[in-house]
């Protein structure tokens, strides 16, 4: 069986077995991506580039969800750790990454959160500003103002994050065209 073939099978066992309700949006499966993935919301599709369930459902509760790694988003991953999948203890792994231990919200939420705004953008010039770093910070419960340094890192990390990830897109549709 080919490897996308075997990711149709895993994206729809896991919308089955998972999302019962949920109508499955499009997926773009290139294992050049590694073991990454991201829920674009304007064009309704998960994009993944490795065949693991628990990046299937992250992504997927990214779609069911405000987006994000909030609380909402949090709650969902850990009902379905509790469905008595074989996949607890890595859906919590996988949680943990996002959850700082005080309460608050950890700088791989941060990054990863600001790389999915930058990446809505139809133009990554578009930011020319901290508008979308603020936003962020301030939905997490932090002032901007109080954490200069951290926010600015954060930006360019989200944004050399979404770079790439564009480009990969690209050229994934390329070949996808060719």
């Amino acid at each position: 069986m080919k490897p996308v073939d075997l990711a149709g099978r895993q994206y729809s066992n896991i919308c089955t077995a998972y999302f019962p309700r949920w109508v499955p949006w499009e997926f773009r499966y290139n294992p050049e991506w590694g073991n990454t993935g991201y829920c674009n919301r304007k064009e309704k599709c998960i994009f993944f580039g490795d065949i693991n369930p628990v990046l299937i459902i992250h992504e997927i509760c990214h779609a069911v969800t405000k987006g994000g790694h909030g609380k909402e988003w949090q709650k969902r991953m850990r009902s379905i750790s509790t469905q008595g999948t074989a996949l607890h203890d890595e859906i919590l792994e996988d949680l943990q990454g996002y959850i700082d231990p005080k309460g608050g919200t950890s700088t791989l939420n941060m990054i990863q959160e600001i790389t999915d705004a930058v990446l809505e953008l139809p133009n990554i010039h578009d930011i020319t500003n901290s508008h979308i770093v603020n936003t962020i910070l301030l939905e997490n419960g932090i002032r901007p103002e109080w954490e200069i340094p951290l926010y600015v890192k954060w930006l360019r990390r989200g944004v050399v994050h979404a770079e790439k990830a564009r480009e990969e897109r690209r050229k994934y549709d390329e070949k996808r065209k060719s």
